[in-house]
């Protein structure tokens, strides 16, 4: 009997407590946005960003950390811009102060391109920023990885390709303006003229050559990395030659300031021999001496002489364009720099075995005298400059007489080249270039 009545008493005991939790509030508020009990003024989108307050609290909350999330602010700080890796490093509050700051690591510029320069952001800059956020060692910021989306009121806005097919591909300037405008989230088709000599990658049978509209080294665009028609790994930087037609299919880029088709490019068609740039609409370089063009410094592109610039390290010095010129109107200015020398290099080019002579007129462009040497340097598969090979000094340059200078060199089997004029340190004053001719020897 006593067991039967503590057994009635505990049900009491259970009803009693099952019926009054139903009168008592939830110790807790119904999770909103990133789970957490903080109540956010944004959603997080690209629509209704996040405060830098509402991206602490959440990163504080610790819910939902794996999402990428937009987040508004004003730029407080710009600790440091890295022109190598292209990111940047800086803080964002709210009101532009450093208080309730949120860290931006190693963040892409506007649209998701890497910085070109230290300028492209500034305290008091308004940004949306997108990616992801988190804690690191106690700070709270944005994730590797980030971009601005929205820089000053200007959002980022990928390219649609509706105008671009197998049969109607871009030329190599509309591809760089739609570069420009933000790069397509899709490959595209694009046709060229090789401008460059190709350079061959063994490992992955790759080549990476430049193409341009008109076959110069004006405005072009690098297909890095490219493959062969249905990507088939290309046997030699022989098989595509300077002077010939191709379009190509890949994803095209800002890379460090300069336009290029990233790699897994591959290629759709080619045509032509390549024996010829067109040197007869405006130069260009090639296999041979025939190609060799803009020796008298005539034409002029973005502020560079046509062809007098390598995509290898071979051109160094600072070029400018000068009136004292030996013949028609121009010569080259190569500047000095008495702490290193300075090289005037042309573009690239594959010679065949035999002897060549190149020559041109050089004088000091400043009554401090100055020098030159003449010389090549071999191009490595890859686009590396190999060992410099150097004729005679010049010395005792005067601004009064231009001084003409010979060398010859020999090359035993082909060869990829850059023809180079180097200014040395010693005494490292600014010289000019003229009328420089390149031959062959019968």
């Amino acid at each position: 009997m006593k067991k039967f009545i503590y057994s009635l008493f505990a049900l009491a005991i259970t009803a009693m407590t099952f019926t009054s939790c139903e009168d008592v509030p939830m110790p807790y508020s119904e999770p909103t946005n990133g789970g957490s009990t903080t109540t956010y003024t944004g959603q997080g989108t690209v629509d209704d960003p996040y405060t830098v307050a509402d991206a602490n609290n959440y990163i504080k909350a610790g819910v939902g950390l794996d999402q990428t999330v937009y987040v508004k602010g004003k730029i407080s700080s710009v600790d440091s811009v890295s022109l190598n890796y292209g990111n940047a490093y800086y803080k964002i509050s709210d009101d532009g102060t450093s208080t309730g700051q949120l860290i931006v690591y190693r963040g892409y510029a506007f649209g998701n391109q890497k910085f070109k320069s230290a300028n492209e952001i500034k305290v008091g800059d308004d940004v949306v920023l997108v990616g992801k956020i988190g804690a690191f060692k106690g700070t709270y910021e944005f994730m590797q990885g980030n971009y601005i989306n929205t820089l000053n009121g200007k959002t980022y806005t990928p390219t649609t390709v509706n105008d671009n097919s197998i049969d109607k591909p871009y030329n190599v300037a509309k591809a760089i303006d739609v570069i420009n405008a933000g790069p397509p989230t899709v490959p595209v088709y694009v046709k060229g003229i090789i401008s460059t000599a190709p350079t061959f990658n063994s490992k992955y049978g790759s080549l990476t050559y430049y193409i341009s509209d008109d076959g110069t080294t004006t405005s072009q665009l690098q297909i890095y990395s490219g493959l062969n028609k249905d990507s088939v790994q290309f046997t030699s930087a022989n098989d595509l030659k300077i002077g010939q037609t191709v379009e190509v299919y890949g994803v095209i880029k800002d890379f460090n300031g300069k336009p290029e088709m990233d790699k897994n490019n591959f290629l759709i068609s080619v045509t032509g021999d390549g024996t010829s740039t067109g040197g007869e609409t405006g130069g260009g370089t090639g296999t041979g001496v025939s190609a060799f063009t803009n020796g008298d410094f005539e034409t002029w592109a973005d502020n560079l002489p046509t062809n007098w610039k390598s995509t290898s390290t071979a051109s160094s010095a600072t070029l400018s364009q000068s009136t004292d010129a030996h013949g028609g109107k121009y010569s080259v200015l190569v500047a000095g720099n008495t702490s290193s020398n300075k090289r005037l290099g042309y573009t690239e080019m594959k010679l065949s075995a035999g002897t060549y002579t190149m020559k041109f007129y050089a004088k000091a462009a400043t009554a401090d005298g100055g020098s030159v040497a003449p010389g090549y340097v071999p191009i490595s598969s890859d686009n590396k400059a190999g060992s410099y090979v150097y004729g005679s000094y010049v010395n005792n340059l005067t601004p009064s007489t231009w001084v003409e200078v010979t060398y010859s060199f020999t090359l035993d089997a082909e060869t990829t080249i850059c023809l180079v004029v180097m200014n040395p340190k010693s005494p490292g004053k600014d010289v000019l270039i003229d009328d420089f001719t390149f031959t062959q020897s019968k």
